[in-house]
């Protein structure tokens, strides 16, 4: 799945080598088969009402369908963490109720600015973040108002 942004942090300058990143690559791990999948349905549908002229489907064409593997967020400068890569709530929250029903477990391994954990909360999910950084962690306690383990590795 992919994440379009309607715009990129650091614009390639006129001279660069590359061109701008506006996207970024979306994955679902799960282990064995996917056992939750509670597809989105926003993409509306041109055919909306319409039958099969064949006979064959009885049933019109939906008003909505489940959307493309393109996900598309207006990001901003206006996050408060002082995070450099935070993503949109809205990202966190499609894949959380997508891939998860209230009460499952939602796993962040690089927790950063709380984003995930504070989306699952909300949605009545269980979470548990990973993150290293002393300073991220206070800001997920922050946001989010849970009590964070903190383990130092030498």
């Amino acid at each position: 799945m992919i994440y379009e942004k309607n715009s990129a942090s650091y614009p390639a300058h006129k001279k660069s080598s590359r061109y701008t990143q506006i996207f970024e690559y979306m994955f679902v791990f799960c282990k064995g088969n996917i056992k939750t999948h509670n597809l989105i349905c926003d993409k509306k549908n041109k055919w909306a009402g319409y039958k099969d002229f064949s006979g064959k489907i009885k049933n019109p064409v939906p008003n909505f369908s489940p959307r493309n593997n393109i996900w598309k967020y207006t990001t901003s400068f206006n996050d408060k963490t002082d995070h450099p890569a935070v993503f949109p709530e809205k990202l966190a929250e499609d894949h959380i109720l997508s891939w998860s029903n209230e009460g499952d477990i939602i796993l962040d391994p690089m927790a950063g600015s709380g984003t995930t954990l504070k989306m699952a909360k909300i949605n009545n999910r269980n979470y548990i973040g990973i993150e290293i950084s002393s300073e991220y962690c206070d800001i997920i306690k922050e946001r989010v108002g849970c009590e964070i383990i903190k383990l130092l590795v030498n």
